[in-house]
């Protein structure tokens, strides 16, 4: 059982789960301590790139909010908007450290081993976040790229195709 305001650190690889805890401390420094784990005793740099990305993920919160979690959405300056008349959505900070990142083609990357660490205000935050994990470090289909592909492709020829028919 999480307690809000506690840190998920959690850990995929290839699509599977490999470890998952809920620890207690500052954000910020749980990042750097696990940045620094995991460039020492994973991260190869003759065959990937290491990177720490910030990135934000959305909680939803049913009304009444309990007092706890207004504490630390107070706290921690986390920014709330109204989704209905019975949820909010909390806009919570999440840190992805991509220790395995295979080059697939000259635009697109596979990361296959990512940790991610976040401040999670319930037990779904925490299963939403391992799903995400694990589907973003499963191994990409080729037709899912081609489509990617075939989408950017009609994206980028949309404004050229505006700027044509204003001349």
């Amino acid at each position: 059982m999480v307690n809000p305001g506690q840190i998920a650190v959690i850990e995929a690889n290839m699509g599977k789960l490999v470890s998952r805890e809920v620890v207690d401390g500052d954000l910020q420094e749980i990042v750097k301590k696990n940045a620094i784990k995991y460039a020492q005793e994973k991260w190869e740099p003759t065959f990937s790139d290491f990177m720490v990305m910030k990135d934000e993920y959305e909680s939803r919160l049913t009304i009444p909010i309990p007092k706890e979690i207004t504490e630390i959405v107070k706290k921690n300056n986390i920014q709330l908007r109204r989704e209905d008349s019975n949820t909010f959505v909390a806009i919570l900070p999440v840190y992805y450290i991509i220790y395995e990142s295979l080059k697939i083609d000259e635009d697109n990357y596979h990361d296959r081993g990512i940790v991610g660490v976040a401040l999670v205000l319930s037990d779904e935050d925490v299963e939403n976040l391992t799903n995400i994990l694990i589907e973003s470090t499963k191994k990409p289909i080729m037709e899912e790229l081609k489509i990617e592909e075939l989408e950017e492709e009609e994206e980028e020829e949309k404004p050229k195709k505006k700027k044509q028919s204003k001349s």
